[in-house]
């Protein structure tokens, strides 16, 4: 419930969360939302891996759909997909 001085309004947001360790080197990481006043649903995903100490991989996805009302079907709107490559020099 949100309560401002132009009037108040109710949202709801529901959201989920599956994270994967298949070892402390590569991890899955996931989010889902739904937007009931926006109608949006959107999802996250990252996947973490550490080949050496120091040197690590990143694949990450974002993907989001829309509805014009209830009864329309979801949307594609965004289809995001990034790889980092990050590389640590010690001395």
């Amino acid at each position: 419930h949100v309560h401002l001085n132009e009037g108040e309004f109710t949202t709801r947001l529901m959201s989920g969360r599956v994270d994967v360790a298949a070892s402390p080197d590569l991890t899955w990481r996931n989010l889902v939302q739904y937007d009931g006043d926006s109608k949006s649903l959107s999802a996250q995903s990252r996947l973490r891996w550490i080949y050496k100490p120091g040197q690590e991989m990143f694949l990450v996805g974002l993907y989001g759909w829309d509805k014009a009302d209830h009864q329309s079907p979801l949307v594609p709107t965004t289809q995001e997909l990034a790889l980092k490559v990050q590389y640590t020099i010690r001395f």
